[in-house]
């Protein structure tokens, strides 16, 4: 996923720096939140037209300020978690 959105920033004139583009941090917390509401406890996620419908109207997933429940702003913002992925410090991702 890393490899593949900075390929795609790039591509579009886009530029990873410690102030923009790519976030390590921010990738991790969203690939997570995904996983923890449309996998099976096997950790697999099934893609048919529900799961695509669910994805697609979800409320939790819409709110781009969801991470605010497991991390400060500070730390979120921070150079350390754009260039590698720093542990919540509000509340802990199962």
């Amino acid at each position: 996923m890393r490899v593949r959105i900075r390929r795609y920033n790039e591509s579009v004139g886009g530029v990873s720096d410690d102030e923009n583009g790519y976030h390590e941090t921010l990738t991790v917390f969203w690939l997570w939140a995904f996983k923890e509401m449309f996998a099976d406890e096997e950790g697999k996620v099934y893609w048919n037209q529900d799961a695509i419908d669910d994805l697609l109207f979800d409320e939790t997933l819409a709110d781009r300020n969801l991470w605010l429940e497991f991390y400060s702003k500070d730390r979120m913002m921070s150079v350390t978690a754009r260039r590698d992925y720093v542990m919540p410090d509000l509340s802990e991702m199962d």
